[in-house]
């Protein structure tokens, strides 16, 4: 069986709009980017993670913590996101992608081996679960289906969203759509920051559940936000 080189590609930016300077705001003594990083790290998968962030002279300050963390980082156009991917992508010779977004510091290593499994397995071109917490998620795209998908698009939402082409033109790709385990399956709890409050929600559940010892599992987060509805609803 012909082994895969296992990519995940982190996008980053520095530019938002809704809240700006995001991925660098802090919990605890870690930027939100950087305790991401320490969770991707965790997919026993990978080969290797590799970020890809936009040239503009802003986000160089991504790619210094990516540095930081012995990961490297790859700057390319800040508004044609899937070209900047398939550049990524292409730098460290990826075969299977996992999308990773900076805005997601919760995303869960479980979650994302489950998703390249089941990938390998179904020999599908992209992979993603339905149900889950938002932000809890990743996605994962063979590089064929990349370049593709990077070759046919012409809609700047499509060459912005990365993988909203494949999702939009079914019949050109194999999707594989998973369901949420039913301890997971709690699509209503944002763990997403795209609001100030969505930060506050991220600040209240690493307070409450971090160590020193263990990254934190979604189980726990989902245990948390359901003995502290007052918690889950700030970003509802």
């Amino acid at each position: 069986m012909k082994i895969l080189k296992k990519v995940a590609i982190i996008q980053a930016r520095l530019g938002s709009t809704r809240l700006p300077r995001k991925s660098i705001m802090k919990i605890n003594d870690d930027s939100l980017f950087s305790y991401l990083i320490k969770r991707i790290k965790c997919v026993a998968e990978l080969d290797s993670i590799i970020v890809a962030t936009s040239d503009k002279p802003r986000d160089s300050k991504i790619a210094e913590i990516a540095e930081n963390h012995d990961v490297n980082a790859f700057q390319g156009s800040e508004l044609d996101v899937l070209d900047r991917f398939v550049k990524t992508a292409r730098l460290v010779n990826a075969e299977l992608i996992v999308r990773i977004t900076a805005d997601n510091p919760f995303t869960d290593p479980q979650i994302t081996s489950i998703l390249i499994h089941s990938q390998e397995e179904k020999k599908a071109d992209y992979t993603w679960m339905e149900g889950l917490p938002v932000g809890a998620g990743s996605e994962v795209i063979s590089m064929s289906a990349l370049e593709k998908a990077a070759n046919l698009a012409t809609d700047p939402y499509d060459r912005e969203h990365v993988t909203s082409f494949i999702k939009r033109n079914r019949s050109l790709f194999k999707i594989n759509i998973l369901d949420a385990p039913e301890e997971f399956r709690y699509p209503e709890y944002r763990l997403t920051v795209d609001y100030p409050e969505d930060y506050q929600v991220i600040q209240e559940i690493y307070r409450a559940l971090h160590s020193n010892d263990e990254l934190i599992s979604l189980k726990a987060i989902i245990k948390f936000l359901k003995e502290h509805p007052d918690i889950a609803n700030l970003n509802t």
